[in-house]
């Protein structure tokens, strides 16, 4: 399997050797090197990565919990939230676990909101969980489409009603094409009564 969020982006050798540990496995031994860094557990690198998402990107629970008990910061580096990556992977054990330890349910990876990545892969756990911790309904990426549009531009239409019941607006347009849930819906005559 290969990942994306690797220990070779940490370029301190002591922070190389914790993520290592973490890519491995191994608790004891990361939440040990860990803790002797300066940022301790919560080390971010240069690219934003963490430990944390190494390990949710891993989808290591064990680790996980092992590295939020030390301290490791739930919200991860910037534009890099761990809480993402736990609604990219559909691990609401793990998503569950972050959002516990006082992650915001609005964590940004690459700037869209983790609202986004249920809505496009049309995780109905994972957006309930997130809606449960209270995450933006309307929050926009950087571009300002909504999760009601990126579920809805997919065709999600279980995700539409699942937002639009949590009270998502169907006005805000997407920017690229001014087009609006409802002009969505009848472009891919979606039947209103049939979820």
């Amino acid at each position: 399997m290969q990942f994306f969020f690797n220990p070779t982006s940490f370029d301190d050798p002591a922070q190389l050797l914790f993520a290592e540990h973490v890519a491995k496995g191994r608790i004891l031994e990361a939440v040990e090197t860990g803790s002797d860094l300066i940022a301790g557990v919560s080390t971010i690198a240069p690219d934003g990565v963490t430990a944390l998402l190494i390990s949710v990107e891993r989808e290591n629970r064990p680790m996980v919990s092992a590295l939020l008990r030390a301290g490791a910061n739930p919200n991860g580096g910037p534009n890099r939230a761990p809480v993402n990556q736990a609604v990219y992977n559909s691990n609401t054990e793990i998503l569950k676990d972050l959002l516990e330890a006082g992650a915001d349910p609005n964590g940004m990876m690459e700037s869209n909101p983790a609202l986004f990545s249920a809505a496009r892969h049309d995780f109905i756990a994972a957006a309930n969980l997130l809606l449960s911790f209270d995450a933006d309904i309307n929050s926009r990426d950087e571009i300002g489409v909504t999760a009601l549009s990126t579920a809805a531009s997919a065709q999600n239409w279980d995700m539409v009603n699942l937002l639009m019941d949590h009270g998502a607006s169907i006005w805000i347009a997407a920017p690229a094409s001014g087009s609006t849930m409802p002009r969505f819906a009848i472009n891919d005559r979606m039947d209103p009564n049939s979820a």
